[in-house]
C-alpha cells in the first residue's frame, strides 16, 4: 500500500482471507477507538516550572494533591512547594500577555544571525574527516604522534567553533 492505495498484490502468500483483512483494516483505522488524549501537556508548566523555594533545578510536576481533586504544582525534588496549577497557569498567561502587548515587545526576540547551517554541517563533517585522514597516516608511519597530536588539536578546535556557530 502507498498512499492509501494498494500497489501490488498477491506479492506474498495471503494470511488472511481478503474479507478478514479489509474487517480489520476497517476496525483499527476507525478514529473512534482512539482513547489517548495525545502528547499535549495539559498544564502550560508541567515540567517547565521551577520551584521558587530550593531552585535547584528541579522542574515542578502537576500532582493532584487532596481529598477534592485539587490540581497543583508540586517540586519534584523537596517536596515542599505547593501552589495550584489552575490559578498559577492564570497568573503566568496573564503577566506574558501584559507584556506582549507593551510597544517594545519586539525587543524581546532575539535576532539570529545568518548562518549557512548546511555548509556548517559539511564543514564539520570535512574536519571529522581530516581527522581520521591524520590517524591513518600516523598509522601508516606517514606522521609522527606529534605531528597527529598537533593536528587533532588543531581540528578539533576547528570543530568546537563550528558546532558553537550550529548551536
Amino acid at each position: 500500500m502507498r498512499k492509501g492505495e494498494i500497489v501490488a498484490r498477491d506479492v506474498y502468500d495471503q494470511i488472511l482471507p481478503d474479507d478478514v483483512r479489509e474487517a480489520l483494516v476497517t476496525l483499527f483505522s476507525d478514529p473512534a477507538r482512539k482513547t489517548s488524549p495525545g502528547n499535549t501537556p495539559k498544564w502550560l508548566g508541567s515540567l517547565i516550572y521551577r520551584c521558587g523555594a530550593c531552585d535547584d533545578g528541579e522542574t515542578i510536576m502537576t500532582v493532584r494533591r487532596n481529598q477534592a481533586g485539587v490540581p497543583v504544582y508540586r517540586c519534584r525534588n523537596k517536596d515542599h512547594c505547593s501552589r495550584p496549577a489552575h490559578a498559577l497557569d492564570a497568573a503566568v498567561t496573564d503577566t506574558v500577555v501584559r507584556r506582549l502587548a507593551r510597544a517594545d515587545a519586539v525587543d524581546l526576540i532575539v535576532s539570529v544571525p545568518d548562518v549557512d547551517v548546511a555548509a556548517l554541517r559539511r564543514q564539520a563533517m570535512v574536519l571529522e574527516q581530516r581527522k581520521q585522514q591524520a590517524a591513518l597516516q600516523f598509522a601508516d608511519g606517514s606522521i609522527d604522534a606529534a605531528q597527529l597530536a598537533t593536528i587533532t588539536a588543531t581540528l578539533t578546535a576547528k570543530i568546537t567553533t563550528v558546532r558553537g556557530t550550529l548551536a
